[in-house]
């Protein structure tokens, strides 16, 4: 569908107008929706990279473990955390 108005009166109304802003926002979040939906729908038919990205999104604990190193400052001075020890 096309509205036939120029794509900066859109920008500035969702500035201006908080319904149509909001409007806006509620939109979008049902187009996301439909399209988590239909991924679901693709990854359950067998896309095996729908089904990694589906598992890592929503159970990142299990499906996505950490790789990174949590680093703290303390007054100037980097905190590392402890090394794992390494069985002998």
């Amino acid at each position: 569908m096309v509205a036939m108005i120029d794509r900066a009166t859109v920008y500035r109304h969702r500035e201006q107008d908080q319904e149509f802003a909001e409007a806006w926002k509620a939109a979008i979040q049902a187009s996301v929706d439909e399209l988590e939906h239909k991924a679901f729908q693709l990854a359950l038919d067998g896309d095996s990279n729908l089904i990694t990205f589906m598992l890592k999104s929503h159970k990142p604990e299990t499906y996505n473990p950490a790789s990174r190193v949590d680093v703290g400052l303390l007054g100037g001075v980097i905190l590392l955390p402890e090394k794992k020890s390494e069985p002998e």
